[in-house]
């Protein structure tokens, strides 16, 4: 009747620390199970009472009691930072950046935020526009995911 437990996973290339400021706790792993297989992702189980105990490591206690604000500063302006440049650390472009066409994204984006409105009218950064978008066709970086054709048919029927 109800969770016992807690439980998530953390792949080989992901970390992930949770701290409940509300009760001063943390998922900590050397209070967890490990599972045994390498070759997969790694899952962690906690129960309930390990959830809910005192922080015992000295770091991470000094974390716990530090404001919020000062763990996850809230520094993220959108995407445009205070001196009117580009913020690619914003998640609304970070996906961008990071895609096979990150550079021409750039390159595009920043040249925009550079010209003017009159510029711009006139063409400026066509030519980084582009860039963009012929690397987006030809790596196929923003494709939709392939549609079920099963499920299509039986829904038009």
């Amino acid at each position: 009747a109800g969770v016992h437990g807690v439980s998530f996973s953390i792949s080989k290339h992901f970390c992930l620390i949770f701290i409940s400021y509300e009760r001063k706790s943390i998922i900590r792993a050397k209070h967890m199970k490990m599972a045994k297989d390498e070759s997969k992702d790694q899952v962690f189980y906690l129960s309930e009472s390990e959830y809910w105990s005192d922080i015992t490591d000295d770091y991470v206690q000094r974390i716990a009691d530090m404001d919020p604000n000062e763990v996850y500063p809230s520094n993220n302006p959108g995407p445009t930072k205070p001196d009117g440049s580009v913020n690619f650390e914003c998640h609304c472009v970070g996906h961008l950046v990071a895609s096979p066409c990150g550079y021409e994204f750039r390159e595009a984006i920043t040249c925009q935020k550079a010209a003017t409105e009159e510029e711009l009218e006139a063409g400026a950064c066509a030519d980084q526009l582009l860039a963009f978008m012929e690397c987006a066709m030809r790596t196929k970086c923003f494709k939709m995911a392939p549609k079920d054709d099963e499920s299509e048919e039986k829904s038009s029927s």
